[in-house]
């Protein structure tokens, strides 16, 4: 008789509740404490964060020098500055919510992962940090959105995405009403932190309804039923939402992204080998998690084929949004290889000799779970993360202080949308995530990067005023200099070259 796994008692309980707080708590030190983004992203987000804070309204209004992206999706912005309320920093609160984002998203990968076999559960666990490990380069795993590019709404909707993903299969044995019901909400839900991780679950949670791994023939009509009733609520809810209005946009813009074309050409073709052999490996099996993984793969696929036709047509869409939806795709269709390479080495190696069946069988505790989940999301997170570029967030909080003291010693409204902040100490990236949303640059970031990314010439495009390092102040003359504090200063642009020496 097969042994099954008791539920936890409560010391268990208690003991597991530590190891997830470890694991949170290791995250936001390791990755709430630095910046691995560059370019605009950064102060785009931040921006949008800040001015969510200052007027409490969403849209924003036109008053807002940030009304260019009026109706980006707020959730994200709104959560992480609760967590900046936390920590006394909304800039902070952007990165703490990256990590605890990161965490979310492995944790369920994890989940997904796991087998009614503990040695084939490792064994997945292991070939995935091989595999993390062996693409590092590549930049195509979830959590590479916040490298280099900061695609900060995205990926905590990803996260989101998963965590709502999670809920949906671990209640599929409700009455299909309620399951519906709450499936709707998780779907709304997510649409506010990012509406096409919103369309993405929908289009999953539809399929898992449809129970994929189930025997084909096993009532039939009925499954066909709560998958087109599920993607008609479900899709209601995704795309009937005030935040939907910005993906238009989004999905036809073209920025900068750090994956290689031929990188998001492999991944989508990967994709499309190894969900047909993920399929007919486990079909007929009625395991929950193949079809939650197998719903996955087809809700993110989707996107990145349809976007993809769209450009190719053009109809709309670009490569850069194709690029975008592939982080969660190659994602999946990593844990989908994982778990082929292990099966097959099963098979290979004939686990199911006589000696191997007790440990085949042996049931693992819940304890022992999350335990080994939360050191498989601390070696993936070590490998995605390790070797990166990054700048440390206290140094940039305390740039943002110096920043805003400058501001609070003005006597009237003078700096705002009339000044850029140029400060040698930092990299263009930090005077840009700094200076575009505390100084309110009242045009689109896109348009801000030949102020900020060209420092030894900059194009000032009609500004007033320049913030420096203020111990650069002697090198210029006395009448340039409009105002200091110890560590900055405000100068007229025309003296941004040096007085002779």
């Amino acid at each position: 008789m097969k042994p099954v796994r008791e539920p936890m008692g409560a010391a268990q309980k208690l003991a597991a509740a530590a190891v997830l707080l470890i694991l949170f708590g290791s995250a936001i030190a390791y990755l709430g404490a630095r910046d691995y983004g560059d370019g605009v992203d950064g102060g785009t987000h931040y921006g949008i964060a800040l001015e969510l804070a200052r007027l409490g309204t969403w849209p924003l209004p036109p008053s807002s020098p940030f009304y260019w992206v009026a109706y980006y999706p707020p959730g994200a912005h709104f959560l992480a500055v609760v967590a900046g309320a936390f920590t006394g920093s909304t800039l902070h609160g952007l990165f703490i919510l990256t990590a605890i984002s990161v965490v979310v998203f492995y944790l369920v990968v994890a989940d997904l992962m796991r087998s009614p076999s503990p040695l084939k559960t490792i064994a997945c666990f292991l070939v995935f940090i091989a595999v993390a490990y062996r693409f590092w380069k590549f930049r195509f795993l979830a959590g590479n959105e916040m490298i280099i590019n900061f695609f900060f709404g995205q990926f905590v909707g990803n996260a989101a995405l998963m965590a709502g993903l999670y809920v949906a299969y671990r209640s599929i044995e409700l009455s299909f009403r309620r399951w519906l019901v709450v499936s709707a909400i998780l779907t709304h839900l997510v649409g506010w932190i990012y509406p096409l991780s919103a369309i993405e679950l929908a289009f999953t949670l539809a399929i898992l309804r449809g129970a994929p791994m189930a025997d084909l023939r096993y009532d039939i009509k009925r499954r066909c039923i709560e998958i087109v009733v599920s993607g008609i609520v479900l899709g209601a809810a995704a795309i009937i939402h005030p935040a939907i209005t910005i993906m238009v946009g989004i999905s036809a813009n073209d920025g900068g992204i750090a994956i290689a074309n031929r990188t998001i050409l492999v991944v989508i073709a990967g994709a499309a080998v190894v969900i047909p052999i993920f399929f007919y490996r486990f079909m007929g099996t009625g395991s929950v998690r193949a079809g939650a993984l197998f719903a996955l793969s087809l809700g993110a696929l989707g996107p990145c084929v349809g976007l993809g036709l769209l450009h190719l047509a053009g109809l709309g869409g670009s490569l850069y949004a194709v690029k975008k939806s592939g982080f969660l795709l190659g994602t999946v269709a990593c844990i989908m290889l994982s778990i082929l390479i292990v099966e097959l080495t099963a098979k290979i190696v004939q686990l199911r000799a006589e000696w191997f069946k007790g440990l085949h069988l042996a049931p693992i505790s819940g304890l022992q779970t999350m335990v080994s989940s939360c050191l498989f999301v601390a070696i993936v997170v070590a490998c995605i993360f390790q070797g990166r570029n990054s700048e440390p967030v206290s140094r940039l909080i305390a740039f943002d202080h110096d920043v805003r003291q400058l501001l609070a010693q003005e006597t009237s409204d003078r700096l705002y949308g009339t000044t850029l902040l140029l400060n040698s100490s930092a990299t263009p990236h930090v005077n840009f995530l700094i200076g575009y949303p505390l100084l309110r640059q009242a045009v689109a970031a896109g348009n801000q990067e030949s102020l900020f990314f060209a420092p030894r010439s900059p194009n000032l495009n009609g500004l007033k005023f320049v913030i420096i390092n203020a111990a650069e102040t002697n090198r210029y003359e006395r009448r340039c200099v409009m105002g200091s504090t110890e560590r900055l200063a405000v100068i007229t642009p025309d003296c941004l070259t040096p007085k002779p020496q």
